[in-house]
């Protein structure tokens, strides 16, 4: 079985923290997700990201993970074959039916929904190379309300640059835009013999079932993850 975790940043990875996470997750294949790689204790599998601040910020720590073995993949983008980076880049497309599911790798396009959001691009990614199972870890997709600030577990310890964090409402904003965002994780449902778990009680993701970290835990003591 081919088991991957898709590290992001939602507020809810805090418990999974308090609860031992890292020593609990050591030595599975791990893609870190924009900023998490900088709040780990050992290095990812993968480092995956899409907004190119995150590089341009970021440059000398991906460097370092590059030269130490980490596989770096992000959005397509012409300064990265100028600077000869190393990185693995594709494609995306925002349109879901251009979603390519399993023949993504061929067509190197990857979808992120109408947000062009990382842990859309992370997953097409995961599905394409055919996991069989898939958990996410910080897909809370903002927070329950406008008024909590807390959205991603490491604000309160990590000086970056992130449109989302401590603004709840890009997550929550009137409109088309965030319904078509969360409906379109929905694509992933079609594909066949891939188990999508989401380890967070509070996601507004409703498409994959939800556990808590106890679960979580219990289903890695028992060899399942």
């Amino acid at each position: 079985m081919k088991n991957v975790i898709l590290l992001g940043g939602g507020k809810s990875i805090a418990e999974g923290i308090e609860k031992n996470l890292w020593e609990k997750i050591k030595g599975k294949e791990i893609w870190s997700l924009n900023f998490a790689f900088l709040t780990m204790p050992y290095l990812p599998t993968r480092q995956v990201w899409v907004d190119y601040n995150i590089f341009k910020d970021h440059a000398i720590e991906l460097k370092k993970l590059k030269d130490r073995g980490v596989i770096l993949i992000a959005k397509s983008r012409p300064k990265y074959d100028i600077l000869k980076t190393g990185i693995t880049q594709y494609h995306e497309t925002r349109k879901i039916e251009e979603y390519y599911g399993q023949n993504a790798l061929e067509k190197k396009i990857l979808f992120t929904g109408k947000m062009g959001l990382v842990g859309i691009f992370a997953l097409s990614l995961a599905v394409a190379e055919k996991y069989d199972n898939i958990v996410l870890l910080g897909y809370d997709f903002g927070t329950c309300s406008l008024d909590d600030k807390y959205t991603h577990y490491y604000q309160k310890y990590l000086n970056v640059k992130s449109e989302g964090m401590g603004h709840p409402e890009v997550y929550n904003p009137r409109g088309k835009l965030i319904d078509l965002t969360l409906k379109s994780f929905g694509i992933y449902q079609k594909e066949p013999n891939i188990k999508i778990t989401n380890v967070s009680l509070v996601s507004k993701i409703e498409c994959f079932e939800k556990i808590s970290y106890d679960t979580f835990f219990d289903r890695i003591e028992k060899g399942e993850i």
